[in-house]
């Protein structure tokens, strides 16, 4: 995955899903297709938005409980899953709580094409219950992307989880410190080997410590070259 920066977009249907898309694929070249903003979800929708895409994307579709407005229960959402995978999505965001809910989604997924995601908005996880996540993770895909994002209430959150990124397999792994405070994080997650890192389409992020995309990959360009320079 050459692609460093991952622009979510936010719509209430297919038709707007689409013309956001289309408005930003001149100058992105990574997405994340958020349809569970999407207020009559379905899988004609879901269809019809990959089947005219021509960018790399991730489909997600993020349950409340992990932080999104999908309020289905994990059958319904396992079967949403499923249509976004034979719709062809590139690749696919499977929250762990629904893997480990449905074994036979599992079946149907590309491990190296899955996004395995763990959310907890109220803290970051002591550094041994962050391995236990991994570890679950693991066992049920063990050649996915794994994708944990936590609340960081200090500067320490932000060091541990750069830490705890560090140790993951390179190019599969994407580590998130919500909160302003981990916006260093998502800045140095491309150089530490990350998947993505995920960054916003406007001025007006829709999730906490997001950074607008433009900003973003330019402290990332001045980054890479102050690296090259040493």
């Amino acid at each position: 995955m050459s692609n460093k920066v991952c622009v979510g977009i936010h719509a209430e249907n297919s038709e707007e899903m689409l013309k956001k898309l289309q408005e930003l694929n001149r100058d992105h070249d990574f997405f994340e297709l958020r349809f569970d903003s999407m207020t009559h979800l379905n899988q004609i929708q879901i269809t019809s938005v990959l089947e005219a895409v021509d960018s790399d994307v991730i489909a997600t579709i993020r349950s409340e409980k992990e932080g999104g407005n999908f309020k289905g229960n994990l059958d319904e959402q396992a079967k949403l899953v499923e249509a976004c995978i034979e719709a062809g999505a590139d690749y696919v965001d499977a929250e762990l709580t629904l893997l480990e809910h449905s074994t036979e989604l599992i079946k149907k997924l590309d491990p190296h094409k899955t996004l395995v995601s763990y959310h907890d908005f109220a803290a970051t996880p002591p550094d041994a219950e962050l391995n236990r996540i991994v570890k679950r993770m693991e066992k049920l895909m063990p050649q996915a992307i794994y994708k944990i994002a936590c609340m960081a209430r200090s500067m320490n959150d932000v060091v541990r989880l750069t830490e705890f990124l560090k140790t993951m397999p390179k190019g599969r792994a994407v580590i998130i410190a919500m909160s302003e405070k981990g916006q260093l994080l998502r800045l140095l997650a491309p150089g530490l080997g990350a998947f993505t890192t995920f960054a916003s389409a406007s001025n007006s992020p829709n999730t906490l410590g997001q950074m607008y995309y433009k900003t973003m990959k330019q402290l990332i360009n001045a980054m890479e070259v102050t690296d090259g320079g040493k």
